[in-house]
């Protein structure tokens, strides 16, 4: 029989009042900043919350960057544009809540030359997404610091890139915008043809930041019947307008089109449920 072996350890000293004092000091400084990052987190948390009461006008900064030659003809356009959007978001609130005020003000901002924007990455990993955020806050900072842009007054902010064309039978133009978020990009290969289709895109991130959904599949056919202005319409197609969260008017089951001005930009009931137009 095996007896067992008892080893002998010395007791522990008891911390010394200095040590004792720091320990206590730091535990104070790390729950003072975790305070601090969870306040900050509520504030914008509840910031955000609040766009969607539309007790009050939402003011958007739109920043023009002028990522090579563009015609300064297609940027005054584009601006000359802003004042129809906002009455035409206001004509679409109004066919929900008839006592709402303007949804939204535009401001511009720019044109300054620099380069197209950071889209997010492809590869879903956490470095990669660390690494796309720094760049994208170092993008936004030289940009707003140049032009002046006080980023705290705005209710979102959308970044557009004009890029020239190369091809005039291959203007494209698209956009990422941070879901519930406060920031948008757009890249558009901007002249005079393009800037109701610009500015589609530029409502589509808008409503992105606002917390609203895609309304078209991974094939970015408009999904049906989501993605319909009028779907109780007899005949179906072709749609009166376009809902802005989908890719186009539709003007059949798999046909559709950008739309060609203002007034075909609509919010669907899908969409103005998500915006809290209709209770």
């Amino acid at each position: 029989m095996r007896g067992s072996q008892d080893t002998l350890r010395p007791l522990p000293s008891e911390p010394s009042p200095r040590r004792s004092a720091f320990h206590a000091l730091r535990v104070v400084v790390l729950v003072g900043i975790l305070a601090i990052v969870l306040l900050y987190a509520w504030h914008d948390f509840t910031k955000r919350r609040s766009r969607l009461q539309w007790n009050r006008t939402l003011d958007i900064a739109i920043v023009m960057i002028r990522a090579g030659p563009i015609a300064d003809a297609a940027v005054s356009a584009f601006e000359g544009h802003l004042p129809g959007l906002e009455d035409q978001l206001a004509a679409q609130l109004a066919r929900y809540r008839t006592s709402a005020v303007k949804p939204f003000h535009f401001a511009l901002y720019g044109p300054i030359d620099g380069e197209k924007p950071p889209f997010p990455p492809t590869d879903p990993g956490l470095v990669a997404a660390l690494r796309h955020a720094w760049t994208a806050w170092r993008f936004r900072a030289r940009i707003d610091r140049a032009l002046d842009i006080p980023t705290r007054g705005y209710d979102a902010l959308v970044y557009v890139a004009a890029v020239p064309s190369s091809d005039p039978e291959q203007r494209f133009v698209e956009g990422f915008g941070e879901h519930g978020g406060h920031v948008g990009y757009v890249v558009v290969q901007l002249d005079q043809t393009m800037i109701e289709p610009a500015l589609f895109v530029v409502t589509h991130e808008l409503l992105h930041t606002l917390g609203t959904e895609d309304r078209y599949d991974s094939q970015g056919r408009t999904r049906i019947p989501e993605g319909l202005v009028a779907p109780d319409q007899q005949p179906l197609f072709p749609q009166p307008c376009a809902d802005v969260m989908g890719r186009g008017l539709l003007l059949g089951p798999t046909e559709q089109r950008l739309p060609e001005s203002i007034d075909e930009f609509c919010i669907g009931e899908t969409t103005a449920r998500e915006l809290r137009w209709v209770e």
